[in-house]
């Protein structure tokens, strides 16, 4: 398990509220986060990067859920 992973499922479900949703959001971010590690610029924060990934992933669920309803 990443040692971000806590970190990034504290900030969710606060947020989401809802523990399946949120482990789908974490899920779904790491995934992305796995696949595009290549463009984490080493002099960054890994950390801030993961971060930003669940944020995004966050958002899009939070954006899909208001327009579907």
């Amino acid at each position: 398990m990443s040692p971000f992973y806590h970190f990034s499922y504290r900030e969710v479900i606060i947020l989401i509220k809802d523990h399946a949703l949120a482990e789908d959001i974490i899920q779904e971010a790491f995934l992305k986060a796995t696949a595009k590690r290549h463009q984490l610029n080493h002099a960054a924060s890994a950390k801030q990067w993961i971060r930003r990934i669940v944020r995004n992933q966050m958002l899009d669920i939070i954006r899909k859920k208001i327009i579907i309803g």
